[in-house]
């Protein structure tokens, strides 16, 4: 049997020239890796070689140079730490500048100099633990800087109280002092005060003007206080006629003024953040109070006001004369006024009036409020719902307002009435005047005496119709309606209504008391003062006539 014979030594197929290319470039590929590699390699070691090569910043020992130097200093007596925090507070940057001034510098340096190739030399670095405490320093800075002003906020919102970190942490100093000032009798006296309580009484029977300074100031060293302490003392100009009172704005401080003047003298104050008393005059009285409370009392002149602060009440009372509110406060209450009041502006508290002899007028972006006078009591609330009340007031009575539940008890008078989303409930005195209430989304309830004659017209809409003088009523789908002459007829009365009842009823109300003439005849008693003086410079044939004048004097009271 026959064998085959071996095969030939090599591959038996020819060479396939796609697997040679494919091992060629494995090759170079593998080439071209350990070149990179090498070169990284390379790289690495050169960044290695700078890196030895560079220098440290002397930023850092430049920062815990001056940390070291304020703390010396501290501890030395030399400055305090609230100078320290109030002076970092507010220049904190400062610190970052420089460091970037030395950092730049050292560049500069650095990208002037070669070394033995000729190469720039290493530039210095900046270790990571002077980057975070110079972070750790702006942080603070910052933080300062925002409690600060925070305070500031505070003081700006609440008023008198805070005026920064050195009321806040620094020590509170006190003083007074005083001084005295001839005037001129019936001259004007002007005070200005941004920061402070304000008193003025009309008890000085001198010819002066006396005054008493209360300063509080807030420092860490005696000698910033005393220092604030002479800045606060006020300062006096102009004539005896018209003299001014300045007290300067001085921070961290303030001065709270106690003035005694003449009774005859007029007064002006602008006090800025502060409380302000004034009583016991006799001439006009012109206040502006930007944050604080105004207390009026014993006032025989004329009362201006200008108010801007939502939660300043005011108080005042017996007031002969006319008195004008203009601005915003909060509470306000009136109490024995002679003189016309008028209030406008926008009222966040309560309004509450007694005894007004004279026009009231109430004008806000939601109510306007006219009468003739008050002899009970007046409250008007405020919010979104406040009710108004009234009890004793002769009319003409004008009230436009909305959202509002409106009671008006024992009114005389006309009475015109706008209102919406609230009830109207009116009680009349007699004599019965017209009456007019325009109202929706509420119910309208008055009261009318028995007995007075009136023609009625009464209408609501989706509500009911109720009366006690047996009227007939009419009915047309959702609307009723209620007329007719009641006792011959008399003064109209129009009710109108919508989504609410409308009902008219007896009462038994008393007409109003004429007023009191006693507060109308008391500011002309003070003017007989000054013409005692006068008295002296007759001439001397009338000297025997003087003892007649106190016979004559009741009926000359009466004249008047």
């Amino acid at each position: 049997m026959s064998a085959y014979p071996p095969p030939p030594p090599g591959n038996p197929f020819p060479p396939n020239p796609r697997e040679a290319w494919k091992s060629q470039q494995r090759v170079l590929k593998d080439q071209r890796r350990a070149m990179k590699y090498q070169a990284r390699l390379q790289r690495a070691q050169w960044r290695m070689q700078r890196r030895a090569m560079r220098r440290r910043s002397i930023v850092g020992p430049l920062v815990l140079l001056l940390l070291g130097i304020l703390f010396l200093l501290v501890q030395a007596g030399r400055i305090s730490w609230g100078r320290l925090i109030d002076w970092y507070g507010r220049w904190w940057p400062l610190v970052l500048i420089a460091a970037g001034m030395v950092l730049l510098l050292e560049w500069a340096i650095d990208h002037s100099r070669h070394d033995d190739q000729g190469n720039p030399a290493p530039g210095r670095v900046l270790g990571a633990g002077v980057v975070l405490l110079l972070m750790f320093m702006a942080a603070v800075g910052i933080s300062l800087r925002f409690s600060d002003a925070g305070l500031e906020w505070k003081n700006h919102l609440i008023g008198p109280g805070w005026a920064g970190l050195a009321e806040a942490v620094g020590d509170e100093h006190d003083s007074d002092s005083s001084i005295d000032r001839d005037v001129a009798p019936g001259g004007t006296l002007l005070i200005r005060s941004p920061h402070g309580d304000v008193t003025v009484t009309g008890s000085s029977d001198d010819g002066q003007i006396h005054i008493t300074t209360h300063k509080h100031v807030w420092a860490w060293q005696d000698s910033d206080a005393q220092t604030r302490e002479r800045e606060l003392e006020p300062v006096l100009s102009g004539s005896d006629l018209h003299l001014t009172i300045t007290i300067a704005s001085v921070n961290s401080g303030q001065a709270d003024v106690s003035i005694e003047v003449p009774r005859t003298m007029a007064v002006t104050v602008e006090a800025n953040r502060g409380a302000v008393n004034v009583t016991d005059l006799q001439s006009p009285v012109e206040i502006t109070a930007n944050h604080g409370n105004v207390d009026l009392g014993d006032l025989a002149g004329s009362v201006a006001l200008h108010m801007n602060h939502d939660d300043s009440s005011l108080s005042a009372h017996d007031i002969a004369g006319s008195l004008r509110l203009e601005g915003h406060a909060g509470d306000i209450t009136l109490t024995d006024v002679g003189g016309p009041v008028a209030l406008q502006g926008d009222f966040f508290g309560t309004t509450h009036a007694e005894r007004l002899r004279s026009d009231f007028h109430f004008t806000t972006s939601r109510t306007q409020f006219e009468v003739q006078r008050i002899d009970g009591t007046l409250e008007i609330s405020s919010g979104s719902s406040g009710d108004l009340e009234g009890h004793e007031i002769l009319g003409p009575v004008v009230l436009k307002t909305r959202n509002r539940n409106i009671t008006l008890e024992r009114v005389q008078g006309s009475v015109s009435i706008t209102n919406r989303n609230g009830d109207v409930n009116i009680t009349q005195a007699p004599p019965l005047a017209s009456v007019q209430v325009d109202n929706s989304h509420g119910s309208v309830n008055v009261g009318v005496a028995e007995g007075a004659g009136f023609s009625l017209s009464a209408t609501t809409r989706h509500g009911d119709l109720e009366n006690d003088f047996d009227l007939p009523l009419t009915t047309a789908g959702d609307q009723k309606t209620l007329t007719g002459a009641v006792s011959g007829g008399g003064p109209a009365i129009t009710l109108t209504t919508t989504d609410g009842d409308v009902t008219v009823r007896k009462t038994s109300v008393d007409p109003l008391e004429p007023p009191a003439p006693v507060r109308p005849a008391a500011p002309p008693a003070p003017p007989r003062a000054p013409s005692s003086p006068a008295t002296p410079a007759l001439p001397a044939p009338r000297a025997p006539k003087a003892p007649l004048a106190p016979a004559h004097m009741p009926v000359g009271g009466v004249s008047f």
